[in-house]
């Protein structure tokens, strides 16, 4: 008897296991592999963003402005 059965003739009817051979079960951790390196990458995009606003002086507070909502009142100066 395999562990696959023994397990299921322990478990509750409504319980079903994620893979039934050990196939299905590689194919499940390698896509489990690959969500958790993709969340990965985007939670080390966002510290390095977080880093860089730390280093250059912008407050959180102003670390989502932009120069195009700033309104000039006075007309602009060209450069010589």
């Amino acid at each position: 008897m395999n562990i696959i059965q023994r397990l299921q003739k322990i478990m509750p009817p409504n319980i079903k296991p994620i893979a039934c051979s050990w196939e299905e079960h590689l194919a499940r951790m390698q896509k489990i592999s690959e969500e958790a390196s993709l969340q990965d990458a985007i939670f080390r995009k966002q510290r390095r963003i977080e880093n860089l606003f730390g280093r250059s002086g912008i407050a959180p507070l102003h670390a989502h402005c932009r120069f195009e909502i700033i309104a000039f009142s006075t007309p602009v100066r060209k450069m010589r």
